[in-house]
């Protein structure tokens, strides 16, 4: 039995001080890499901001692989395999999440590579990610307005855990965030004056060139971070070690009754 829809994995991985080179270098060889896997759909190798969103200023220890698979098994032999066991090797802390998407819009380099799934976990914990091609014309203006909102973000009730990765500096920004339950994404996405002036901005002065959105429904996390993330027990199982049977995070993923709004 495989999951339903594609898998989605995202790692974080802290690195030991004197092990940037390392990263460094997997910026340039591990996309070809990742490409290769047997089962990945779609994958990409990050860096990491200072902040808790996008941020242009890079941090050097942190860095970040998303990945789309084709069944959990396929997710299960990356998760076991040489490139991921030497590189958490390199690593104080690697911290994964694996995610279903619920809800999904725009693109990301020309395609959408997440296919929602039409269930729903128990948990109400949900992940999101929030990546731009910011237009260069407009990388003053968007960068202007960038420290208000991730200050808002920073304060924000029922926000778990949030990384800004991206791609190049400054132009392919993203962020991955945990949040309690989808109003406190609400409240913050729709309430909050400083992120709802980003949102008029986007559309009134044109800031991306392609923009994605993207909302997920955890079922397992593995590892730990160097910060604390507090996740309820209840509907996420912590693995040790991803297990090869899809069965065992079907029963954390049972079908519901309605779809998502």
């Amino acid at each position: 039995m495989e999951a339903a829809a594609p898998l989605t994995s995202i790692t974080f991985f802290h690195l030991r001080p004197r092990r940037r080179w390392h990263a460094l270098k997997q910026m340039r060889d591990g996309p070809g890499l990742l490409a290769q896997l047997p089962g990945v759909r779609f994958s990409r190798l990050m860096g990491t901001g200072r902040g808790i969103g996008f941020d242009p200023r890079p941090n050097f220890r942190v860095y970040s692989v998303l990945a789309v698979w084709d069944s959990v098994a396929a997710c299960h032999r990356f998760l076991t395999g040489d490139w991921f066991h030497n590189y958490s090797g390199w690593c104080e802390d690697v911290f994964t999440v694996l995610q279903f998407p619920v809800r999904t819009r725009g693109t990301w380099g020309g395609v959408n590579p997440f296919e929602p799934a039409d269930h729903i976990a128990q948990t109400p914990v949900r992940g999101v990610i929030t990546r731009a091609t910011i237009r260069t014309s407009r990388l003053i203006s968007f960068w202007k307005a960038v420290p208000r909102a991730s200050r808002a973000a920073g304060k924000a009730s029922g926000r778990i855990f949030s990384v800004g990765i991206g791609e190049l500096p400054l132009v392919q920004q993203a962020t991955y965030s945990l949040w309690e339950d989808q109003e406190a994404i609400a409240r913050f996405a729709y309430r909050g004056a400083a992120h709802k002036e980003v949102i008029r901005n986007t559309h009134r002065l044109g800031w991306y060139s392609e923009e994605l959105f993207a909302r997920f429904a955890p079922v397992a996390t593995i590892g730990r971070w160097w910060h604390q993330v507090a996740l309820p027990s209840e509907g996420i199982t912590a693995f040790a070690a991803v297990p090869p049977q899809a069965e065992l995070l079907a029963a954390l993923y049972p079908p519901a009754q309605r779809p998502e709004r």
